[in-house]
């Protein structure tokens, strides 16, 4: 995607001491986003390719 300042260690964007031992990943690491052009990146891909995102990021009252 062209993400270029970004690393996840897990699909969640948690870094490893906010996970639970047992769920975290093996591999050294830790998820780093220093580029707001990288978040906007992501964002923008997920509206694209789930026209429905809307449902799951909505607040409804």
């Amino acid at each position: 995607m062209g993400m270029t300042n970004t690393c996840f260690i897990n699909a969640t964007g948690l870094n490893r001491a906010d996970m639970p031992i047992y769920l975290r990943p093996k591999d050294n690491g830790e998820t780093l986003r220093s580029a707001a052009k990288d978040v906007a990146t992501l964002a923008r891909k997920h509206i694209r390719d789930d026209p429905d995102y809307s449902e799951v990021t909505s607040i409804h009252f």
